[in-house]
């Protein structure tokens, strides 16, 4: 499976440079059922019953942005929508999921999902205060990432081959696997020299971010 996040920044000549305008989240997965995407922004809602909430999607989204939309098409099926937008709302106000229609997706995130999948947008994005670095992002999602995304992987406490390896870009950029302990192969620096030696006998070191 394929994940692409994309990320659109704001105007560069602005005071808020660097700072992302939008965030879409594409996949070539299953997709969704239009009465799974209805209750899929619907905090504690799952189909699953061990023990795990359906709640992480929304509160991910709401700590950083006012609105959130999914789109989802399964198989066999077409593409559904719906969406949850908090911005605006007066104090007793109750916000509410709009109702499940089909919609095409936006041309610009197209891209990001196969035939079928799932596409999650955030925009009124209002709760990142510093700029983005990029490279830091994608180093960061490298490393929290890796069980996923890595050649190997941890299991009854042995390095073994990862038979289930996923995809991950930010921005048509692949991110690589990071392990800041080095127990299994990272693909990010893969064969950096921990320290050197120059002609002037200075030792140099590699730098890693933990």
């Amino acid at each position: 499976m394929t994940y692409k996040v994309h990320v659109t920044y704001s105007d560069r000549t602005s005071r808020k440079r660097n700072r992302p305008e939008q965030i879409a989240f594409g996949d070539d997965g299953h997709g969704m059922e239009g009465e799974v995407l209805q209750y899929c922004l619907r905090l504690g809602y799952s189909k699953r019953y061990d023990d795990r909430k359906g709640i992480w999607m929304t509160f991910a989204a709401i700590s950083l942005c006012q609105k959130i939309e999914a789109y989802s098409r399964p198989k066999r099926g077409n593409w559904n929508y719906t969406y949850l937008d908090i911005g605006g709302l007066n104090k007793d106000d109750e916000p509410s999921i709009s109702p499940i229609v089909q919609k095409d997706l936006p041309d610009e995130y197209a891209h990001l999902v196969g035939d079928f999948g799932t596409l999650v947008i955030w925009s009124k994005i209002d709760r990142v205060d510093s700029p983005v670095n990029e490279g830091e992002l994608i180093h960061h999602m490298g490393r929290i990432y890796r069980k996923f995304i890595g050649d190997e992987i941890i299991h009854d406490k042995k390095v073994v081959k990862n038979d289930d390896v996923r995809n991950l870009y930010i921005n048509s950029e692949i991110v690589k696997s990071f392990d800041p302990l080095f127990v299994t192969k990272s693909q990010q620096y893969p064969n950096d020299e921990i320290t050197t030696l120059d002609d002037d006998g200075a030792m140099l070191c590699a730098v890693y971010h933990l």
